[in-house]
Protein backbone atom coordinates (compact mmCIF):
# COMPACT_ATOMS: atom_id res chain seq x y z
CA UNK A 1 0.00 0.00 0.00
CA UNK A 2 3.31 2.53 0.03
CA UNK A 3 4.99 3.54 -3.38
CA UNK A 4 8.61 3.99 -2.78
CA UNK A 5 10.21 6.27 -5.55
CA UNK A 6 13.53 5.33 -5.79
CA UNK A 7 16.39 6.67 -7.71
CA UNK A 8 17.29 6.31 -11.62
CA UNK A 9 13.36 6.52 -12.17
CA UNK A 10 12.52 3.40 -10.65
CA UNK A 11 9.41 2.85 -8.05
CA UNK A 12 8.43 0.05 -5.82
CA UNK A 13 5.71 -1.30 -3.53
CA UNK A 14 5.68 -1.95 0.43
CA UNK A 15 3.61 -2.65 2.69
CA UNK A 16 3.78 0.18 5.84
CA UNK A 17 2.72 -1.74 8.23
CA UNK A 18 6.08 -4.31 7.68
CA UNK A 19 8.36 -0.92 7.24
CA UNK A 20 6.58 0.65 10.48
CA UNK A 21 7.89 -2.33 12.82
CA UNK A 22 11.10 -1.56 11.88
CA UNK A 23 11.10 2.10 12.13
CA UNK A 24 9.99 4.33 14.27
CA UNK A 25 10.30 7.19 11.35
CA UNK A 26 7.95 5.22 9.11
CA UNK A 27 5.45 4.94 11.54
CA UNK A 28 5.64 8.73 11.75
CA UNK A 29 5.21 8.76 7.80
CA UNK A 30 2.34 6.53 7.77
CA UNK A 31 0.30 6.26 10.48
CA UNK A 32 0.55 9.42 11.77
CA UNK A 33 0.97 11.70 8.35
CA UNK A 34 -0.99 9.33 6.31
CA UNK A 35 1.90 9.39 4.07
CA UNK A 36 0.95 7.04 0.66
CA UNK A 37 3.82 8.13 -1.41
CA UNK A 38 7.85 8.48 -0.33
CA UNK A 39 10.26 9.89 -2.50
CA UNK A 40 13.85 7.46 -2.03
CA UNK A 41 16.05 9.06 -5.04
CA UNK A 42 18.78 10.84 -2.37
CA UNK A 43 19.93 6.69 -2.18
CA UNK A 44 21.30 4.48 -4.96
CA UNK A 45 18.55 2.49 -5.99
CA UNK A 46 20.02 -0.94 -5.69
CA UNK A 47 20.93 -0.06 -2.28
CA UNK A 48 17.02 0.89 -1.35
CA UNK A 49 16.15 -2.42 -2.86
CA UNK A 50 18.66 -4.01 -0.06
CA UNK A 51 17.14 -1.99 2.25
CA UNK A 52 13.46 -2.19 1.85
CA UNK A 53 14.17 -6.25 1.50
CA UNK A 54 16.08 -6.34 4.69
CA UNK A 55 13.01 -5.05 6.75
CA UNK A 56 11.20 -7.68 5.92
CA UNK A 57 13.11 -10.41 5.73
CA UNK A 58 15.59 -9.28 8.82
CA UNK A 59 19.07 -10.06 7.06
CA UNK A 60 21.29 -8.61 4.34
CA UNK A 61 24.35 -9.05 3.18
CA UNK A 62 26.02 -5.66 2.80
CA UNK A 63 28.07 -5.18 -0.34
CA UNK A 64 30.92 -2.45 -0.23
CA UNK A 65 29.60 -0.50 -3.15
CA UNK A 66 26.24 -0.45 -1.26
CA UNK A 67 27.23 0.15 2.19
CA UNK A 68 27.17 3.99 2.42
CA UNK A 69 23.89 4.57 1.64
CA UNK A 70 22.55 1.45 3.64
CA UNK A 71 24.19 2.78 6.76
CA UNK A 72 22.96 6.18 6.17
CA UNK A 73 19.14 4.76 5.25
CA UNK A 74 19.76 2.62 8.63
CA UNK A 75 20.38 5.60 10.67
CA UNK A 76 17.88 8.19 9.12
CA UNK A 77 14.77 6.00 9.71
CA UNK A 78 16.22 4.71 12.87
CA UNK A 79 16.12 0.63 11.94
CA UNK A 80 19.01 0.14 15.23
CA UNK A 81 19.16 -3.36 14.06
CA UNK A 82 20.55 -2.91 10.16
CA UNK A 83 22.46 -0.34 11.81
CA UNK A 84 24.12 -2.02 14.46
CA UNK A 85 24.69 -5.11 11.44
CA UNK A 86 26.73 -2.13 9.52
CA UNK A 87 28.67 -1.04 12.18
CA UNK A 88 30.04 -4.55 13.01
CA UNK A 89 30.33 -4.95 8.80
CA UNK A 90 32.60 -2.00 9.00
CA UNK A 91 34.46 -2.91 11.69
CA UNK A 92 35.16 -5.97 10.27
CA UNK A 93 36.76 -4.71 7.03
CA UNK A 94 38.70 -2.12 9.96
CA UNK A 95 39.88 -5.18 11.57
CA UNK A 96 41.20 -7.19 7.95
CA UNK A 97 43.63 -4.44 7.38
CA UNK A 98 47.14 -5.49 7.62
CA UNK A 99 50.73 -3.70 6.55
CA UNK A 100 50.04 -5.51 3.53
CA UNK A 101 46.65 -4.04 2.48
CA UNK A 102 46.36 -1.92 -0.58
CA UNK A 103 46.20 1.54 -0.72
CA UNK A 104 42.58 1.63 -2.03
CA UNK A 105 41.15 -0.51 0.57
CA UNK A 106 42.54 2.00 3.32
CA UNK A 107 41.39 5.02 1.68
CA UNK A 108 37.89 3.14 1.68
CA UNK A 109 37.94 2.52 5.43
CA UNK A 110 39.07 6.15 5.74
CA UNK A 111 36.66 8.08 3.60
CA UNK A 112 33.36 6.11 4.31
CA UNK A 113 34.60 6.58 8.34
CA UNK A 114 35.33 10.59 7.85
CA UNK A 115 31.76 10.73 5.43
CA UNK A 116 30.03 9.49 9.06
CA UNK A 117 32.02 11.80 11.24
CA UNK A 118 30.92 14.95 8.87
CA UNK A 119 27.72 13.83 7.46
CA UNK A 120 26.01 11.61 10.24
CA UNK A 121 27.74 12.94 13.19
CA UNK A 122 28.55 9.25 14.28
CA UNK A 123 32.47 8.97 15.67
CA UNK A 124 32.25 5.40 15.99
CA UNK A 125 33.64 4.39 12.50
CA UNK A 126 36.26 7.37 12.51
CA UNK A 127 38.00 5.74 15.99
CA UNK A 128 38.63 2.23 15.16
CA UNK A 129 39.89 3.65 11.74
CA UNK A 130 42.13 6.09 13.51
CA UNK A 131 43.57 3.23 16.16
CA UNK A 132 44.11 0.87 12.88
CA UNK A 133 46.10 2.72 10.22
CA UNK A 134 48.06 4.49 13.24
CA UNK A 135 49.14 0.93 14.24
CA UNK A 136 50.42 0.49 10.82
CA UNK A 137 54.44 1.07 10.77
CA UNK A 138 54.10 1.95 7.18
CA UNK A 139 51.67 3.91 7.80
CA UNK A 140 53.19 6.90 5.77
CA UNK A 141 54.44 5.32 2.82
CA UNK A 142 51.13 3.62 2.31
CA UNK A 143 48.74 5.65 3.40
CA UNK A 144 49.51 9.32 4.46
CA UNK A 145 51.78 10.13 1.49
CA UNK A 146 50.00 9.20 -1.63
CA UNK A 147 46.61 10.43 0.13
CA UNK A 148 47.68 13.74 0.50
CA UNK A 149 49.27 13.87 -2.74
CA UNK A 150 46.27 12.96 -4.60
CA UNK A 151 43.68 15.06 -2.85
CA UNK A 152 46.13 18.03 -1.49
CA UNK A 153 43.52 20.77 -2.59
CA UNK A 154 40.59 19.01 -1.26
CA UNK A 155 41.85 18.35 2.43
CA UNK A 156 40.20 20.05 5.15
CA UNK A 157 41.15 20.90 8.37
CA UNK A 158 40.08 18.40 10.12
CA UNK A 159 41.68 16.06 7.57
CA UNK A 160 45.17 17.80 7.91
CA UNK A 161 44.72 17.15 11.58
CA UNK A 162 44.77 13.45 11.00
CA UNK A 163 46.92 12.87 8.04
CA UNK A 164 49.53 15.21 10.84
CA UNK A 165 48.45 12.59 13.58
CA UNK A 166 49.43 9.49 11.67
CA UNK A 167 52.63 10.77 9.86
CA UNK A 168 53.54 11.81 14.01
CA UNK A 169 57.46 12.28 13.45
CA UNK A 170 57.98 11.26 10.10
CA UNK A 171 57.66 14.79 8.77
CA UNK A 172 59.31 14.13 5.74
CA UNK A 173 56.59 12.30 4.31
CA UNK A 174 54.42 15.67 5.10
CA UNK A 175 56.68 17.69 3.38
CA UNK A 176 57.32 14.97 0.43
CA UNK A 177 53.47 14.77 -0.33
CA UNK A 178 52.99 18.64 -0.22
CA UNK A 179 55.83 18.94 -2.66
CA UNK A 180 54.50 16.70 -4.80
CA UNK A 181 51.23 17.98 -5.03
CA UNK A 182 51.99 21.62 -5.35
CA UNK A 183 54.81 19.56 -8.34
CA UNK A 184 52.03 17.98 -9.90
CA UNK A 185 48.73 20.76 -9.76
CA UNK A 186 50.78 23.95 -10.27
CA UNK A 187 49.43 24.89 -7.26
CA UNK A 188 50.68 28.26 -5.38
CA UNK A 189 51.17 28.62 -1.89
CA UNK A 190 47.32 27.93 -0.20
CA UNK A 191 45.73 27.79 2.96
CA UNK A 192 46.50 24.25 3.23
CA UNK A 193 50.09 24.88 3.19
CA UNK A 194 50.38 27.22 5.57
CA UNK A 195 48.24 24.96 8.10
CA UNK A 196 50.74 22.08 7.49
CA UNK A 197 53.72 24.51 8.22
CA UNK A 198 52.36 26.08 10.69
CA UNK A 199 51.52 22.54 12.91
CA UNK A 200 54.56 20.70 11.99
CA UNK A 201 57.68 19.84 14.04
CA UNK A 202 60.03 21.19 10.54
CA UNK A 203 63.35 20.71 12.92
CA UNK A 204 62.25 16.78 13.07
CA UNK A 205 62.51 16.95 8.91
CA UNK A 206 65.84 18.85 9.04
CA UNK A 207 67.15 16.07 11.25
CA UNK A 208 65.96 13.44 9.77
CA UNK A 209 66.32 13.96 5.85
CA UNK A 210 67.97 17.59 5.34
CA UNK A 211 68.94 17.04 1.60
CA UNK A 212 64.63 17.04 1.51
CA UNK A 213 64.54 19.92 3.94
CA UNK A 214 66.88 22.25 1.71
CA UNK A 215 65.15 21.50 -1.47
CA UNK A 216 61.43 21.91 -0.15
CA UNK A 217 62.03 25.61 1.36
CA UNK A 218 64.10 26.52 -2.01
CA UNK A 219 61.07 25.25 -3.63
CA UNK A 220 59.05 27.19 -1.56
CA UNK A 221 60.63 29.89 -1.60
CA UNK A 222 60.13 30.14 -5.07
CA UNK A 223 56.29 29.56 -4.91
CA UNK A 224 55.65 32.45 -2.87
CA UNK A 225 57.51 35.24 -4.43
CA UNK A 226 54.48 35.01 -6.52
CA UNK A 227 52.21 35.32 -3.57
CA UNK A 228 51.77 37.46 -0.54
CA UNK A 229 54.52 38.78 1.17
CA UNK A 230 53.46 37.82 4.28
CA UNK A 231 54.11 34.05 2.64
CA UNK A 232 57.40 35.15 1.82
CA UNK A 233 57.76 35.90 4.89
CA UNK A 234 56.11 33.52 7.08
CA UNK A 235 58.51 30.60 5.58
CA UNK A 236 61.65 32.25 5.47
CA UNK A 237 60.93 32.63 9.18
CA UNK A 238 60.11 29.28 9.47
CA UNK A 239 63.23 28.17 7.46
CA UNK A 240 65.07 30.24 10.18
CA UNK A 241 63.89 29.26 13.51
CA UNK A 242 64.10 25.44 12.48
CA UNK A 243 67.95 25.92 11.33
CA UNK A 244 68.50 28.21 14.97
CA UNK A 245 66.74 25.41 16.62
CA UNK A 246 68.32 22.06 14.52
CA UNK A 247 72.05 24.03 15.82
CA UNK A 248 71.03 24.48 19.40
CA UNK A 249 69.90 20.49 19.59
CA UNK A 250 73.01 19.66 17.95
CA UNK A 251 74.82 21.66 20.88
CA UNK A 252 72.93 20.48 23.35
CA UNK A 253 73.33 16.18 22.10
CA UNK A 254 77.32 17.20 21.49
CA UNK A 255 77.67 18.47 25.68
CA UNK A 256 75.31 15.42 26.84
CA UNK A 257 77.91 13.56 24.77
CA UNK A 258 80.87 14.88 26.60
CA UNK A 259 79.32 14.47 29.93
CA UNK A 260 78.68 10.81 29.11
CA UNK A 261 82.00 9.70 28.97
CA UNK A 262 83.84 12.09 30.83
CA UNK A 263 85.58 10.05 33.54
CA UNK A 264 84.31 8.53 36.25
CA UNK A 265 85.74 8.16 39.82
CA UNK A 266 87.58 5.14 40.60
CA UNK A 267 86.14 2.26 42.73
CA UNK A 268 88.01 2.12 46.45
CA UNK A 269 87.69 0.02 49.10
CA UNK A 270 86.69 2.81 50.94
CA UNK A 271 84.25 4.88 48.93
CA UNK A 272 82.89 6.80 51.82
CA UNK A 273 79.80 8.38 52.08
CA UNK A 274 77.33 7.96 49.19
CA UNK A 275 74.62 10.57 48.04
CA UNK A 276 71.67 9.21 46.46
CA UNK A 277 70.17 11.53 43.84
CA UNK A 278 66.73 12.14 44.06
CA UNK A 279 64.27 13.57 41.27
CA UNK A 280 63.20 16.48 42.39
CA UNK A 281 59.25 16.90 42.74
CA UNK A 282 57.70 18.58 39.78
CA UNK A 283 55.18 21.60 40.35
CA UNK A 284 51.63 20.27 39.47
CA UNK A 285 50.29 22.89 37.19
CA UNK A 286 53.24 23.54 34.91
CA UNK A 287 53.30 23.71 30.97
CA UNK A 288 50.44 21.23 30.16
CA UNK A 289 49.86 22.36 26.08
CA UNK A 290 46.36 21.84 24.87
CA UNK A 291 44.73 22.39 21.72
CA UNK A 292 40.85 23.60 22.17
CA UNK A 293 40.50 23.05 18.15
CA UNK A 294 40.08 19.22 19.39
CA UNK A 295 37.42 20.14 21.30
CA UNK A 296 35.28 22.21 18.22
CA UNK A 297 31.17 21.47 18.50
CA UNK A 298 31.43 20.17 22.26
CA UNK A 299 29.02 21.45 25.16
CA UNK A 300 30.82 22.24 28.29
CA UNK A 301 29.39 20.10 30.23
CA UNK A 302 30.36 17.33 27.64
CA UNK A 303 33.76 18.67 28.11
CA UNK A 304 33.87 18.64 32.12
CA UNK A 305 32.14 15.32 32.25
CA UNK A 306 34.87 13.40 29.50
CA UNK A 307 37.88 15.69 30.15
CA UNK A 308 38.55 17.53 33.11
CA UNK A 309 36.64 15.09 35.04
CA UNK A 310 39.15 11.77 34.07
CA UNK A 311 42.15 12.86 33.01
CA UNK A 312 45.06 12.29 35.20
CA UNK A 313 46.62 15.32 33.52
CA UNK A 314 44.13 17.88 36.11
CA UNK A 315 45.35 17.49 39.60
CA UNK A 316 43.97 19.53 41.09
CA UNK A 317 40.58 22.45 41.56
CA UNK A 318 42.72 25.11 40.13
CA UNK A 319 43.63 22.88 36.88
CA UNK A 320 40.26 22.40 36.35
CA UNK A 321 38.69 26.31 36.28
CA UNK A 322 41.72 27.53 34.42
CA UNK A 323 41.14 24.38 31.77
CA UNK A 324 36.97 25.37 31.87
CA UNK A 325 38.10 29.15 31.36
CA UNK A 326 40.48 28.13 28.02
CA UNK A 327 37.19 25.93 26.73
CA UNK A 328 34.97 28.32 27.32
CA UNK A 329 37.21 31.50 26.23
CA UNK A 330 37.77 29.71 22.69
CA UNK A 331 34.67 28.24 22.84
CA UNK A 332 32.00 31.13 23.24
CA UNK A 333 29.03 30.00 21.78
CA UNK A 334 28.83 26.70 23.90
CA UNK A 335 29.31 27.89 26.58
CA UNK A 336 26.18 29.80 28.01
CA UNK A 337 24.79 26.93 30.46
CA UNK A 338 27.61 25.73 32.66
CA UNK A 339 26.23 22.69 35.78
CA UNK A 340 27.72 24.44 38.65
CA UNK A 341 26.92 21.65 40.70
CA UNK A 342 28.93 18.90 38.37
CA UNK A 343 31.77 21.05 39.26
CA UNK A 344 31.49 20.47 42.95
CA UNK A 345 30.79 16.98 42.25
CA UNK A 346 33.92 16.28 40.42
CA UNK A 347 36.02 17.89 43.17
CA UNK A 348 34.32 15.52 45.71
CA UNK A 349 34.52 12.59 43.46
CA UNK A 350 38.56 13.28 42.52
CA UNK A 351 39.20 13.80 46.30
CA UNK A 352 40.74 17.04 45.57
CA UNK A 353 41.95 20.10 48.21
CA UNK A 354 39.67 23.20 48.36
CA UNK A 355 40.87 26.04 46.75
CA UNK A 356 41.39 29.88 47.77
CA UNK A 357 38.44 32.21 46.72
CA UNK A 358 40.93 35.11 46.04
CA UNK A 359 41.84 32.60 42.79
CA UNK A 360 38.15 33.07 41.72
CA UNK A 361 37.81 36.95 42.37
CA UNK A 362 40.86 38.09 40.81
CA UNK A 363 41.07 36.40 38.13
CA UNK A 364 40.76 37.60 34.62
CA UNK A 365 38.14 34.67 33.80
CA UNK A 366 35.46 34.33 31.06
CA UNK A 367 31.68 36.03 32.65
CA UNK A 368 29.77 32.81 31.68
CA UNK A 369 32.53 31.21 35.31
CA UNK A 370 31.62 34.19 37.65
CA UNK A 371 28.61 31.86 39.68
CA UNK A 372 32.07 30.09 40.98
CA UNK A 373 32.40 32.30 43.34
CA UNK A 374 28.31 31.44 44.76
CA UNK A 375 29.75 27.46 44.96
CA UNK A 376 31.41 25.31 47.69
CA UNK A 377 34.67 24.88 46.36
CA UNK A 378 36.50 27.14 48.60
CA UNK A 379 38.73 26.61 52.21
CA UNK A 380 39.51 28.82 54.73
CA UNK A 381 42.67 30.86 54.18
CA UNK A 382 44.21 30.54 57.51
CA UNK A 383 44.46 26.57 57.80
CA UNK A 384 44.06 24.58 54.45
CA UNK A 385 44.55 27.63 51.76
CA UNK A 386 46.96 30.75 51.22
CA UNK A 387 47.45 33.17 48.35
CA UNK A 388 51.40 33.78 48.84
CA UNK A 389 52.88 36.58 46.17
CA UNK A 390 55.97 38.14 45.59
CA UNK A 391 55.75 41.55 46.46
CA UNK A 392 58.55 43.16 44.40
CA UNK A 393 57.49 42.95 40.95
CA UNK A 394 60.01 41.77 37.51
CA UNK A 395 60.30 43.26 34.44
CA UNK A 396 59.60 40.59 31.49
CA UNK A 397 63.30 40.39 29.61
CA UNK A 398 64.77 39.26 33.33
CA UNK A 399 62.25 37.06 34.06
CA UNK A 400 62.15 35.11 30.89
CA UNK A 401 65.95 35.36 29.80
CA UNK A 402 67.78 36.08 33.18
CA UNK A 403 65.83 33.92 35.74
CA UNK A 404 66.79 33.65 39.17
CA UNK A 405 65.35 32.86 42.58
CA UNK A 406 62.37 34.39 43.82
CA UNK A 407 61.52 34.26 47.43
CA UNK A 408 58.12 33.50 49.58
CA UNK A 409 57.51 34.08 52.81
CA UNK A 410 55.02 30.81 54.20
CA UNK A 411 54.16 29.67 57.60
CA UNK A 412 52.74 26.19 57.06
CA UNK A 413 50.38 26.11 59.99
CA UNK A 414 51.63 22.59 61.25
CA UNK A 415 55.30 24.35 61.97
CA UNK A 416 55.12 23.16 65.72
CA UNK A 417 58.49 25.09 66.44
CA UNK A 418 60.99 27.54 64.81
CA UNK A 419 63.61 29.30 66.20
CA UNK A 420 63.39 31.84 63.30
CA UNK A 421 60.38 33.23 63.21
CA UNK A 422 59.30 35.37 60.60
CA UNK A 423 62.21 33.46 58.15
CA UNK A 424 59.88 30.63 57.06
CA UNK A 425 59.28 30.08 53.18
CA UNK A 426 60.20 28.90 50.17
CA UNK A 427 62.16 29.87 46.65
CA UNK A 428 61.46 29.27 43.16
CA UNK A 429 63.93 28.78 40.56
CA UNK A 430 63.36 30.47 37.14
CA UNK A 431 65.67 28.73 34.37
CA UNK A 432 65.73 31.09 31.64
CA UNK A 433 65.06 30.27 27.80
CA UNK A 434 66.70 31.49 24.95
CA UNK A 435 65.10 32.55 21.48
CA UNK A 436 66.52 29.23 19.97
CA UNK A 437 65.73 27.22 22.54
CA UNK A 438 62.48 28.30 24.42
CA UNK A 439 62.44 25.05 26.16
CA UNK A 440 65.17 25.60 28.62
CA UNK A 441 62.58 27.68 30.47
CA UNK A 442 62.02 26.47 34.10
CA UNK A 443 60.19 27.07 37.00
CA UNK A 444 61.18 24.48 39.93
CA UNK A 445 61.18 24.91 44.16
CA UNK A 446 64.52 25.25 45.71
CA UNK A 447 64.92 22.14 48.10
CA UNK A 448 68.56 22.22 49.29
CA UNK A 449 68.91 23.82 52.21
CA UNK A 450 72.21 25.52 51.53
CA UNK A 451 70.53 27.11 48.15
CA UNK A 452 68.82 29.81 51.21
CA UNK A 453 70.34 32.43 52.79
CA UNK A 454 70.13 34.02 56.29
CA UNK A 455 66.47 35.69 56.06
CA UNK A 456 64.50 32.65 54.63
CA UNK A 457 64.95 28.95 55.04
CA UNK A 458 62.28 26.09 54.07
CA UNK A 459 60.56 23.27 56.11
CA UNK A 460 61.29 20.32 53.38
CA UNK A 461 58.69 18.21 55.48
CA UNK A 462 56.11 20.15 55.18
CA UNK A 463 56.75 22.58 52.12
CA UNK A 464 56.34 20.73 48.72
CA UNK A 465 56.02 21.44 45.08
CA UNK A 466 53.15 19.09 44.76
CA UNK A 467 51.11 21.30 46.61
CA UNK A 468 51.94 24.61 44.59
CA UNK A 469 49.77 26.26 42.05
CA UNK A 470 51.95 28.83 40.06
CA UNK A 471 50.62 31.69 38.42
CA UNK A 472 51.61 35.10 37.11
CA UNK A 473 49.91 38.31 37.84
CA UNK A 474 49.96 41.97 36.50
CA UNK A 475 51.63 43.77 39.19
CA UNK A 476 49.34 47.01 37.80
CA UNK A 477 45.77 45.80 38.97
CA UNK A 478 46.75 42.42 40.51
CA UNK A 479 44.54 40.66 38.13
CA UNK A 480 45.61 36.72 37.14
CA UNK A 481 46.86 35.83 34.12
CA UNK A 482 44.59 32.08 33.48
CA UNK A 483 45.38 29.37 31.68
CA UNK A 484 48.96 30.51 30.17
CA UNK A 485 51.35 28.52 32.71
CA UNK A 486 48.96 25.45 32.97
CA UNK A 487 47.61 24.91 29.71
CA UNK A 488 49.64 27.07 27.59
CA UNK A 489 53.14 24.85 27.43
CA UNK A 490 56.20 26.77 27.37
CA UNK A 491 56.66 30.53 26.61
CA UNK A 492 58.61 31.05 23.02
CA UNK A 493 59.87 34.36 21.02
CA UNK A 494 57.38 35.69 18.11
CA UNK A 495 57.38 38.64 16.40
CA UNK A 496 54.61 40.78 16.74
CA UNK A 497 52.67 44.06 16.13
CA UNK A 498 54.94 46.65 18.89
CA UNK A 499 51.68 47.73 21.74
CA UNK A 500 53.62 51.37 21.12
CA UNK A 501 54.43 51.51 17.81
CA UNK A 502 51.30 49.89 16.26
CA UNK A 503 53.20 49.82 12.33
CA UNK A 504 56.29 47.88 13.43
CA UNK A 505 56.59 44.43 14.44
CA UNK A 506 58.84 43.38 16.89
CA UNK A 507 60.13 40.42 18.79
CA UNK A 508 58.14 39.73 22.30
CA UNK A 509 57.39 36.83 24.34
CA UNK A 510 53.98 35.04 23.40
CA UNK A 511 53.08 32.21 25.93
CA UNK A 512 49.25 30.89 24.80
CA UNK A 513 47.60 33.32 23.42
CA UNK A 514 48.84 36.03 26.07
CA UNK A 515 52.08 38.43 24.58
CA UNK A 516 54.23 39.87 27.17
CA UNK A 517 56.15 42.89 25.86
CA UNK A 518 59.78 43.96 26.87
CA UNK A 519 58.98 46.93 28.65
CA UNK A 520 56.27 44.95 30.89
CA UNK A 521 56.31 43.57 34.51
CA UNK A 522 54.99 40.58 35.92
CA UNK A 523 54.60 39.33 39.02
CA UNK A 524 54.85 35.47 40.47
CA UNK A 525 52.33 34.14 42.46
CA UNK A 526 51.85 31.01 44.30
CA UNK A 527 48.38 28.98 45.81
CA UNK A 528 49.38 26.40 48.43
CA UNK A 529 46.99 24.21 49.77
CA UNK A 530 47.76 22.74 53.48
Amino acid sequence: NIVLKLGEDRQMTANSMILSYNSPVFVHLFLVLEQSVLEMDDFQADAANCFIESLYCGEIEIQKSQFRDINKMALVFKVDWLAARCLAYFKCLVDAVKPDTDYNSLVYIFEEARFMMKKMKKDSFLKPVIEKISSLENRAQIFVEPYMTKNYRSLDISCLDLMIGFARDNVPCLIRAMKNAIEKEGLVFDENSRYILQNINLVNCLEEDEALYESFFDFMLEKVEYTQNDDTKMVAKLNRESTKQHFANYKLKQSSSVADISPQPCSSSNPGPTTTVVEKEKISNLFTKTNMDNFEGWTVNQFIDYCLAQSSVVRSMYMFIEGLDKFCDENYETFHKVDFGRVERVMADRGWSRICLDFVENADFFSSLDELKNIDIYGDSTTSVKRVGKPSKVDVKTFFFTGGTFKFHLRHPSTQSCSLNGKCGFMLRVTPMTEANPDLFNIELCTEPGEYTDDLHIHTDLVCASKMHVMLCDPVDNMYWTGCITWGGKPYVATVLDDIDITTFRKHIMWDYFTFYNQDYLKLVVFYTF
